[in-house]
């Protein structure tokens, strides 16, 4: 299997490019209206039972991934069913990113057929996930510090278009709704998170993890409200009819006709975090694939398993409205039981079995 190792910092920044992903193309909680940017902050507090649930496991099984976890859990029976459940999760998700992609790209240019995007897109997902863990991970910290970069640049440029009044009045919303969006933002994208049991254990300072998972989603809030502040104050009411809120707030953008265009740059920017979204996943399933069959490598699991994605995401939506209705009425209820009920299950027999009088124990008695 793969011996590599990465730092703290490139798992931080892996993990920020990850969650960012197709988060920043579909723009989850900005339905929550002027309160958009709170529903981040309460939507990763949701979120961190689940954090606490991946951060036990990986401490308890230090450079273990979560495979090898549900073995020695949950027993070979067991354990492999809660990996197949596991692993065909991350495949869907890697299919459904792939998929918010080539709707995004799509819908920039409507005259490439589709399949066209999805291809390509797939391809280069596939040449990162066979390279292995650490070209994602350094690819990521360029990629993490580019689109916050852009970010900044977005700011700045977006300021004649920024009117405070947009946030009034806070309680545009009643609770209930507040609450259903930040649920939605603790699904998509903080629960997706889950993955990251497959890749904690190449981190080559374990004592780090925790830090490094916790800072990292703090940095994922600030990114993510800032990001929903800007497209509250820059659009208003406009959010609730635009498809993309993120990019057509940036397409507004235009300095005395001499600064324009810099859509192009924010769709860059979605599509390379969306890429590497797609190649954790698709690098996940491939691992634990071979883990489960005890094969000597990953790498010639990649192309198979990434040619089954693209025809996933190829028969799984008619249209862009289908795939976010999935992500909007079905994703925030299926997803839960792989990000929260499986790995509680786990964590609870874990505890169990520490409480439980050992063999050994008992031939003693």
């Amino acid at each position: 299997m793969d011996s590599t190792r990465i730092s703290s910092n490139q798992l931080g920044a892996l993990i920020i490019g990850f969650v960012l992903g197709s988060s920043v193309i579909l723009s989850p909680g900005l339905n929550a209206g002027s309160a958009s940017w709170l529903t981040v902050i309460t939507g990763v507090a949701l979120a961190s039972p689940i954090v606490a649930v991946i951060i036990k496991l990986s401490s308890v099984y230090p450079g273990k991934t979560l495979v090898e976890i549900n073995d020695l859990v949950l027993g070979p029976i067991g354990g492999k069913l809660f990996s197949l459940l596991y692993l065909w999760y991350f495949f869907h998700l890697g299919a459904l990113v792939l998929n918010d992609i080539a709707d995004f790209i799509s819908s920039i240019m409507p005259t490439t057929p589709y399949p066209v995007f999805l291809v390509v897109t797939a391809a280069v997902v596939i040449y990162l996930s066979r390279n292995g863990i650490e070209v994602m991970a350094r690819c990521s910290s360029v990629i993490v510090f580019y689109s916050f970069l852009f970010i900044l640049i977005v700011l700045i440029l977006m300021f004649n278009h920024i009117d405070l009044a947009n946030f009034l009045p806070i309680s545009s919303i009643s609770i209930r709704d507040f609450l259903k969006a930040s649920y939605e933002v603790t699904v998509f994208p903080f629960g997706d998170i889950i993955v990251f049991t497959m890749l904690i254990g190449f981190i080559n300072d374990r004592n780090k993890t925790s830090s490094t998972i916790v800072t990292a989603l703090i940095i994922c809030t600030i990114y993510g409200t800032l990001f929903n502040s800007i497209a509250v104050a820059g659009l208003g009411n406009l959010m609730e009819s635009a498809i993309y809120p993120g990019y057509n707030m940036v397409r507004r953008i235009d300095i005395y006709s001499i600064i324009t265009r810099v859509d192009i740059i924010g769709a860059s920017a979605n599509l390379t975090l969306g890429i590497l979204k797609t190649s954790v996943t698709l690098y996940a399933v491939s691992l634990g694939c071979a883990q489960m069959f005890k094969l000597r490598t990953s790498a010639p699991l990649v192309l198979p398993i990434g040619t089954l994605m693209i025809l996933m995401s190829l028969i799984q939506f008619d249209s862009v409205i289908h795939n976010l209705v999935f992500h909007e009425k079905t994703y925030i209820y299926y997803a839960p039981f792989f990000q929260a009920f499986l790995p509680l299950v786990t964590l609870l027999m874990y505890l169990l079995k520490q409480h439980l009088p050992s063999e050994k124990s008992k031939s003693v008695a």
